[in-house]
């Protein structure tokens, strides 16, 4: 299962948890400070929101997120990016590559795009260009890993994290 978790008493910086729960398990940590943008959710400028509308609008950003997860999977051709670490620096994402027993995923990024001047709307198009170059996320004390989900797997886990967010309190 691969599942995002919020830390609610976060300001947007390392409060993204995504969690690969089938082996080798691994748990990766991101913002979601350019969250809002990437979907063109902007706060109200002409006055200050408070604490509690701060954290209603970072879980539905988050619930965005995993609503636009879905729709790339279920619409997915032969591979698609789920983006889920946007920086000024580039973009974290989830490489998945239909194969014939479901879907081969490895985490992968880019500086070639800017999690900061992204859009949802046009990520899908730019993410395939050629002069996009993604890098496998591995380290020296990480290596490169790949798990297989199925379509049906990957959505239940999306749809758990959803609820997990809608059950905070």
């Amino acid at each position: 299962m691969v599942r995002l978790l919020l830390d609610d008493f976060s300001d947007g910086h390392q409060d993204l948890f995504l969690k690969i729960d089938t082996w080798p398990s691994v748990t990766r940590i991101a913002d979601s400070y350019f969250l809002p943008d990437f979907f063109k959710k902007n706060w109200d400028e002409t006055r200050l929101p408070t604490e509690a509308e701060v954290t209603r609008f970072r879980r539905r950003t988050g619930i965005t997120l995993l609503n636009y997860w879905i729709w790339l999977v279920e619409e997915a051709a032969v591979e698609t990016y789920l983006p889920w670490d946007l920086a000024d620096q580039g973009i974290g994402a989830m490489h998945l590559k239909k194969t014939r027993m479901g879907y081969a995923m490895k985490l992968v990024s880019t500086t070639d795009l800017m999690g900061c001047g992204e859009l949802a709307e046009g990520f899908g198009a730019r993410a395939h260009e050629p002069t996009v170059r993604w890098y496998s996320s591995k380290t020296p004390n990480d290596p490169e890993r790949e798990w297989l989900f199925s379509k049906e797997s990957l959505i239940v886990g999306f749809r758990w994290s959803i609820d997990r967010i809608r059950q905070l309190p």
